[in-house]
């Protein structure tokens, strides 16, 4: 599930510029929504499929700013795995 959210996240960014729309108006929805973009990553960032069928060089600017956002929701979720693992016993 996390995955296929990651997956599709770019749609909900998409919902919460628009001007119509459930989340064009300020409210709950549209919080819970903004807080969902700010936990889930945008998986879409790594996809580099149509700029290499297309023949568009990928840049290593770009290359550098997807590893590092990857690296940095790596970090997150490593923290908070450590957090929440740190007072199990496993024995």
């Amino acid at each position: 599930g996390y995955f296929v959210m990651g997956r599709t996240i770019f749609l909900l960014h998409e919902h919460l510029a628009a001007r119509k729309g459930a989340l064009a108006e300020a409210g709950p929805l549209r919080e819970v929504a903004q807080a969902v973009t700010y936990l889930v990553p945008d998986l879409q960032a790594f996809n580099i499929a149509k700029e290499l069928v297309l023949g568009i060089p990928v840049h290593a600017g770009y290359l550098g700013a997807a590893g590092a956002y990857g690296l940095g929701f790596t970090a997150v979720f490593l923290v908070l795995a450590i957090v929440l693992f740190a007072r199990r016993d496993f024995v």
